[in-house]
């Protein structure tokens, strides 16, 4: 089964299944140079619930959406953010 191999966390992202994001959502600010971008890989109900972080905290975390990139499949499946400095 697959999540012998896996990290615990990576699978277990607590109720919203965003533990980690969020994590990664407030280390990517103070981290990414100006304009700097990262693309994370999320659930395809991430893009959602990361854009309504961002509309409530995006000040805050400097970072907006600049794309959201599909799977083969067709799922939103990659969130490409970039820091912004007003």
């Amino acid at each position: 089964m697959f999540f012998r191999y896996e990290d615990i966390r990576a699978l277990d992202g607590g109720v919203d299944g965003m533990r980690v994001v969020r994590s990664l959502l407030s280390a990517a600010g103070p981290l990414l140079a100006r304009r700097g971008r990262v693309i994370l890989e999320v659930d395809p109900s991430h893009p959602q619930l990361i854009k309504e972080i961002l509309e409530k905290q995006g000040d805050k975390l400097h970072l907006a959406i600049e794309e959201v990139h599909k799977d083969y499949l067709g799922k939103e499946r990659f969130v490409q953010l970039i820091k912004y400095v007003k």
